[in-house]
Parts: structure tokens; C-alpha cells; sequence
């Protein structure tokens, strides 16, 4: 009689974070870059996405739409430049991602697309617990870019602030 062993089922262990896992930025072709993390609003809601039609399509023209989208793009990305500033360069008042470093946050790149981080030492000497702190700062702050490109929190910033109802000028 033959008996057939059921396969064990393989556990996959999620890969390690390590230094190359860190992306960086730097000014120039020769700089060796520091520590960034990208902030694209790539998935911002633009005028023919299918949530703002639905929502606002039958009763606003593009011109008005476009520009209440706009101001949404403007404000969040000042409000999301100036929150993580008090955060990280002012940590007394919020969460410490690197406790024993006074680091500094500058945005880069064409409309701010990189958070640059500087006052970290060279990624060559990151230990476990920086990368560690770097990889849930990482995490944090692309959830929060997530988050503002929503089209439910676009939504309630437009309505809010009633910027489809600011009368466009018509081309003439």
C-alpha cells in the first residue's frame, strides 16, 4: 500500500528592508543623494476621473471643476508640507522618528514630488532600528499622501470651502 504525503505548505518570509530599499535625492549629478521619500499626488483626482463626474459633472463645467480641483491640489499640498515641517523638525510637540538627530525636511523636484531628509547619517552606517525608523516614516507619509489624493477628502475640501460655486470668468 502506498501512501501519499500531503505537501507542507511553504511559508513565505516577507523580504527584508535594507539600505537598498531607501531611496535617495540629491541636488546635482555628482551628489550622493540623501535620504527621500517620493510624494507624487499621482492618483489625485483630475476632471474626467469617473468619482468627479459622478459627483459633480451634471452640474458644473469642466472650467469650474478644474479650477475647485486646483485649489484642493494647492491647499492640501501646503497643508501637507507645513504639517510633516512641525512634525519632523519639531518633534517635542509630535512623534520622534529619530530621536537623537535634528533633522531638517525640504520638498524637491518639479511641484515638491520628493521629501528630502537631511541631519541622518550617511546610509552607509543606518543600523537596524534607523532603518527600522525610516521604513515607518516611509510608511506614514506615503499613507498620508494616500490619503489626500481620496477623492471622498478632495470632496469634502471643495464643498467645503465652496470652490465650485466661485464664478469662473468666460473666455472671450
Amino acid at each position: 500500500m502506498t501512501t501519499t504525503v500531503a505537501p507542507t505548505p511553504t511559508r513565505r518570509t516577507p523580504r527584508r528592508y535594507t539600505r537598498d530599499d531607501v531611496e535617495t535625492h540629491g541636488r546635482g549629478f555628482y551628489s550622493h543623494g540623501n535620504p527621500a521619500i517620493n510624494v507624487k499626488a499621482h492618483d489625485f483626482p483630475y476632471v474626467h476621473n469617473r468619482d468627479v463626474q459622478s459627483a459633480w459633472g451634471q452640474k458644473y463645467t469642466e472650467a469650474q471643476i478644474t479650477r475647485a480641483l486646483n485649489f484642493a491640489f494647492e491647499s492640501l499640498q501646503e497643508t501637507f508640507w507645513e504639517g510633516w515641517h512641525e512634525v519632523l523638525e519639531h518633534p517635542e510637540r509630535d512623534y520622534d522618528f529619530f530621536p537623537q538627530h535634528t533633522i531638517r525636511m525640504d520638498g524637491e523636484g518639479r511641484q515638491g514630488g520628493w521629501m528630502i531628509i537631511t541631519g541622518l547619517p550617511d546610509l552607509d552606517n543606518w543600523d537596524a532600528i534607523m532603518l527600522a525608523r525610516w521604513r515607518h516614516l516611509e510608511r506614514v507619509v506615503r499613507e498620508d499622501v494616500a490619503y489626500n489624493c481620496k477623492f471622498s477628502t478632495v470632496k469634502d475640501l471643495v464643498e467645503a470651502n465652496e470652490w465650485l460655486d466661485i464664478p469662473t470668468p468666460e473666455l472671450t
